[in-house]
């Protein structure tokens, strides 16, 4: 009992596992993109209805045409066959059969069949062929044999037996089956084109503004402008009328929360200066300097404030050299007591041009290697190139960022506890939420690991070599 248990679930199991396959492999073969979907959800019941039609239509129809040119050619043949057998002599019957078989367009001759039967011959494709040897040989019993395969399937040759021995007839293929049937078929496939390419420009126009519209979302996704305009079905201009006042609506948003912190940290600047030039004044010099430093405290979580308030704002799209901006960097550093290497793949070597924000990704760079700088004695920069995608890690031995912490550690305004602190002292908790906003804007994602070579913290960040399409249509 136990066993047929066991074998009953593995059996569904395997069919299960099956099922799967079949179905991943499906997936994989049909087409990602709403084009392709389109087309195949058209031209696929298309094709299948007008093959299907046209083998059932073309196999009906020559099946009966064929069947009644063999019907008309039946008498002919039996009327030579009767003149062959009501003469005396062979020369005789030759000679009067022969005459009516050229009025027939019919080509008799006797031959000396020593080795017996013969044996039909026929192409594998010839349908037609088949039906004339069945309704023959099922009409006259003295046909033997029928040869449809000579010069080039357009004759045939008809081995049948008389009372003067075996004789042959060759005919003409058109006398018992039409000698067209493509003609059907190319203009079935002809039309099918047309109707289909007809269908396939309508669909196209049906499709720009559903792909219009996913342009439209990735450029907004990654702050770029995209000029949209409602087209197409009424569906279609609801969903782009929708985007629109949403995506004015959220712009709106971020622009008035953007100038409220601008303004709020410009204000907040007039009073720190006034407080910095009276502390200036003040004789004790442990009191002067606690409060200088808590000043320089508040006017560096403004810059952090700021910095982040102006990622990536109006500034174009230009092409840099990635390597040379690394090291650049390097060069321009002062650190002290600090290593730090660098590596490049052959393929980044030879793809080394980002299209981006120049000011924005150089910030997120800046920051990252400052921060390493302040929490680690050792980093390395490391550079490769993939599927059209530039990928770059900081990596370095300082303590890191706990697992746990690290999905939160790219959230804006986040203060690490009990961990290490990629912020500068004193921050608002904006230093990767400005990586991660501009890697973001980019098309591109960031991510927290922890250093397998080094034991710190790893920053990979992965950017487009191109960023996704914002042109107008």
């Amino acid at each position: 009992m136990t066993d047929n248990l066991m074998h009953e679930t593995i059996i569904k199991q395997a069919q299960k596992s099956q099922r799967f396959s079949i179905t991943q492999t499906i997936k994989t073969q049909i087409p990602h993109g709403v084009d392709g979907r389109f087309y195949l959800i058209l031209l696929l019941p298309a094709i299948i209805l007008v093959l299907l039609g046209s083998v059932l239509f073309v196999q009906k129809h020559f099946d009966r045409v064929t069947r009644q040119m063999v019907s008309n050619f039946a008498p002919q043949f039996e009327q030579v066959l009767r003149s062959i057998n009501s003469e005396e002599t062979k020369e005789v019957a030759s000679e009067v059969a022969g005459s009516i078989s050229r009025r027939f367009g019919m080509e008799l001759s006797f031959i000396d069949n020593q080795g017996g039967e013969i044996d039909n011959q026929r192409v594998f494709y010839d349908f037609s062929g088949l039906i004339i040897t069945d309704e023959l040989q099922s009409r006259f019993t003295s046909i033997r044999a029928i040869d449809l395969t000579i010069n080039d399937l357009n004759d045939l040759n008809i081995f049948f037996t008389t009372n003067h021995g075996w004789a042959k007839v060759k005919v003409g293929r058109e006398i018992l089956s039409p000698s067209n049937p493509h003609q059907y078929l190319i203009l079935i496939v002809l039309t099918g084109i047309l109707t289909s390419s007809i269908s396939i420009l309508y669909l196209r126009n049906q499709i720009k503004p559903i792909k219009r519209l996913a342009k439209a979302v990735d450029a907004f996704a990654t702050g770029q402008e995209y000029q949209l305009k409602a087209s197409g079905a009424i569906e279609v201009r609801s969903a782009i009328n929708a985007f629109i006042s949403m995506r004015d609506t959220i712009r709106e948003q971020i622009d008035q929360r953007s100038q409220l912190l601008v303004n709020i940290s410009h204000d907040i600047r007039t009073p720190l200066t006034r407080l910095r030039l009276e502390a200036e004044l003040i004789s004790h010099p442990l009191i002067k300097q606690a409060l200088i430093e808590d000043i320089e405290q508040m006017d560096t979580m403004l810059e952090g404030l700021l910095n982040f308030v102006a990622t990536g704002e109006k500034e174009p799209f230009s092409p840099i050299n990635l390597i040379q901006l690394i090291n650049k960097l390097v060069e321009e550093s002062n650190w002290k007591d600090f290593e730090l290497n660098t590596y490049v793949s052959e393929e980044a070597h030879q793809n080394p041009m980002l299209l981006c924000r120049p000011l924005g990704i150089k910030r997120s760079l800046e920051n990252l290697l400052a921060n390493s700088v302040r929490h680690a004695t050792k980093a390395k920069v490391n550079l490769h190139y993939r599927s059209q995608t530039l990928i770059l890690s900081v990596e370095d031995n300082g303590p890191g960022i706990a697992k746990n912490l690290q999905k939160k550690a790219l959230q804006p305004f986040t203060r690490l506890d009990n961990s290490r602190n990629l912020n500068q002292s004193g921050s608002v908790g904006l230093g990767l939420a400005i990586v991660d906003k501009t890697i973001k804007e980019h098309g591109g994602s960031v991510f927290l690991s922890k250093s397998s070579e080094l034991g710190g913290l790893r920053v990979q960040l992965k950017v487009p070599a191109q960023p996704p399409e914002t042109h107008s249509d």
